[in-house]
């Protein structure tokens, strides 16, 4: 999977851009926000990518920051959203006003969205509410690194094909368990033994 993507930024429109990297183009789609963010033609960019890889369609999207990234990840993991309704729920809404308004069971706002009718939006909430209450679990001292490392092994089990909340408790699980200077990979695995 690419991570992401550092090049020139060869075209910019509002739903996709074009990252020149070693001579090759790639076409990326993006949400509004991130297109916002984007400096000038011409100049050079990293964009943090997902591989969307289906039998027939391979594609890439991008995002100006991790954390745009994470919570697309977590929208496609809800059941009758897939990448491009996720981008245009992160087009018409900041993340931060995203979780606000699931953590909150804000359906009014939720349906102003473009494509989010109340059934989606209420599936959203059921899915994401605790996700995203629980995305910095208040823990006595825990570092920045820790909740990092969280939030690090959680997206590798959902890149894997865990539910986002299921991956959340399992690596809770597996860290309660670990001692202070684990790695990624021994959280990943003991975390795999809890799902």
């Amino acid at each position: 999977m690419i991570s992401y993507l550092r090049g020139k930024l060869v075209s910019k429109l509002p739903t996709e851009i074009v990252v020149e990297v070693n001579d090759v183009g790639y076409r990326v789609g993006i949400s509004l926000a991130t297109f916002e963010q984007l400096s000038k033609i011409g100049e050079i960019v990293k964009i943090f990518t997902y591989t969307y890889v289906r039998e027939d369609a391979l594609r890439l999207y991008g995002f100006a920051t991790k954390e745009e990234r994470e919570t697309f990840l977590m929208l496609i993991n809800v059941g009758g959203i897939g990448p491009k309704l996720a981008l245009t729920i992160l087009s018409g809404v900041s993340s931060d006003k995203l979780k606000t308004a699931i953590v909150n069971e804000d359906v009014g706002l939720l349906t102003t969205i473009t494509g989010i009718g109340k059934k989606i939006a209420q599936r959203l909430i059921v899915e994401l509410k605790e996700p995203f209450s629980t995305a910095l679990p208040k823990r006595e001292g825990w570092r920045k690194e820790d909740y990092l490392l969280r939030n690090e092994a959680a997206n590798a089990l959902v890149t894997l094909g865990y539910k986002r909340a299921a991956s959340l408790k399992a690596v809770d699980a597996a860290l309660s368990k670990l001692g202070k200077d684990i790695t990624l990979e021994e959280v990943i695995k003991k975390a795999l033994e809890k799902i």
